[in-house]
């Protein structure tokens, strides 16, 4: 397996963008299939631009299959978005991805100290995705994950910190302080 990050250019990369996100159904997030224009108000709104986002390309063997993008690193505490394409979920690419991502953030961000992300509970791959990266599970947010006209889903929110990527061990969460 074959797998880089390549930085996106949010100007260069527009349509390239508009396309992946608007091309693909990702059922796991609040827009699970966005339109074009709600892309176009994405890139817009300099949800891939930095200074504040650094986002990556997901490529496989030579192919872009999807994005990662970390929204505001300079609060201190990078919030995960990531996606891959219809067809190349399942594979472990995410997995590799968010490893990856996580050591460019770290690196490239000193002052950094924790990386989060949040899912709905019922997406078992992406947990598993944060858990085979150390990352733990630091809250669990009862029916708060809105879905449409039906009752909310519970939302978990995992994170990794910096001392524990360094280390390559896990702190557990101390859940009577």
């Amino acid at each position: 397996m074959s797998l880089k990050l390549t930085s996106i250019d949010s100007v260069n990369d527009a349509e390239h963008l508009v396309h992946f996100l608007s091309n693909n159904f990702f059922p796991f997030h609040l827009t699970a299939a966005p339109t074009e224009d709600e892309a176009r108000t994405r890139l817009a709104n300099g949800v891939f631009s930095g200074p504040d986002n650094l986002a990556y390309w997901i490529e496989f063997d030579g192919v872009r299959v999807g994005f990662i993008n970390f929204q505001e690193v300079l609060d201190g505490t990078p919030m995960i978005d990531i996606r891959l394409g219809d067809h190349h979920r399942g594979r472990s690419i995410a997995v590799a991805a968010l490893g990856i991502g996580t050591s460019e953030v770290f690196n490239k961000y000193p002052d950094v100290n924790r990386i989060e992300g949040n899912t709905r509970s019922d997406n078992i791959a992406m947990r598993k995705v944060f858990e085979r990266n150390c990352y733990v599970k630091e809250a669990h947010y009862r029916k708060a994950w809105p879905v449409g006209n039906t009752d909310p889903l519970d939302s978990v929110a995992y994170a990794i910190i910096r001392c524990d990527w360094e280390s390559g061990l896990t702190t557990p969460v101390d859940w009577n302080s």
